[in-house]
């Protein structure tokens, strides 16, 4: 993997993928999952590979009793580039009334949300707030290749467990468990869609309705809004922001940490010509 830009936050690198793949990739870190029978090799020796994301479960690391990090350092996580973007732009002028609009839209391209991530290392997420904070449940697997059990674990407030021989409380154990789900990039990705109205602007003539004096040749009043409305399925902040700034920056695109996504605004105008 190349990496042109030192866009990297949370658990991702944005990254470009030799041998025909992504441009505009994102690698990040991840969950270890199970691993199933493939074949033999050449020795008659079992083959085994670990199954994808969404479908194998997670293994669960006994020394820490949570989920174990997967041990390369930075997995292959999606695409922020868009299967297709495009837009609209219409005026329709009804006598003096002139009506235009601008609509923007993007499909398919995965987002990493950055924010979020950043609220739950820092338990400011609603998601950290789950049961009160008094306790977590979560399943996964343990064992080894060829041979996994499916295991529910729950950490309570105000009890005790033991970790390889080591004492933490269950808050202490809650804690840890939010830590670890920031370990999994994939709890942050998001293949998204969005429809915006860039812009929309009012404009009416007022020039018929001064004749009959020289001074002023001609007057219009406009109301024009910027950024208005948002139709996305992406939950975070706004599917369109770059940690670059603004919505440049090709190496930070589909980078959601923390930025600040553009206003909308209203502004009104009067144009006067003598």
């Amino acid at each position: 993997m190349f990496y042109p830009t030192d866009a990297q936050f949370g658990g991702v690198k944005a990254a470009a993928i030799p041998g025909g793949g992504d441009f505009l990739g994102l690698v990040g870190t991840r969950m270890q999952r199970e691993t199933v029978k493939v074949g033999v090799d050449e020795s008659g020796k079992d083959k085994y590979e670990e199954l994808g994301e969404g479908a194998g479960r997670y293994v669960i690391d006994p020394t820490t009793g949570l989920y174990k990090v997967a041990s390369d350092t930075y997995s292959y996580l999606g695409n922020r580039e868009p299967r297709f973007i495009g837009g609209l732009n219409n005026t329709i002028r009804v006598k003096n009334l002139t009506f235009s609009f601008l609509l923007d839209f993007r499909f398919g391209g995965d987002v990493y949300d950055g924010t979020t991530y950043y609220m739950v290392s820092h338990g400011t997420s609603p998601l950290t707030t789950a049961n009160d904070r008094q306790s977590v449940t979560f399943t996964g697997v343990t064992g080894s290749d060829g041979n996994w059990t499916e295991q529910t674990i729950t950490y309570k407030a105000g009890e005790t467990y033991m970790i390889s021989g080591t004492p933490y409380s269950g808050e202490a154990m809650i804690q840890k468990y939010w830590s670890n789900y920031c370990s999994n990039s994939y709890n942050f990705i998001t293949s998204v869609n969005w429809l915006k109205l860039r812009s929309v602007s009012l404009t009416y003539d007022f020039t018929s309705l001064i004749k009959g004096q020289s001074v002023i040749k001609r007057l219009s009043a406009s109301v024009i809004g910027s950024n208005l409305l948002t139709w996305t399925n992406y939950k975070g902040m706004d599917p369109e922001v770059s940690t670059a700034g603004g919505t440049g920056g090709s190496g930070a695109t589909g980078i959601d940490y923390c930025s600040v996504p553009a206003v909308s605004t209203v502004s009104f105008g009067l144009n006067l010509t003598f």
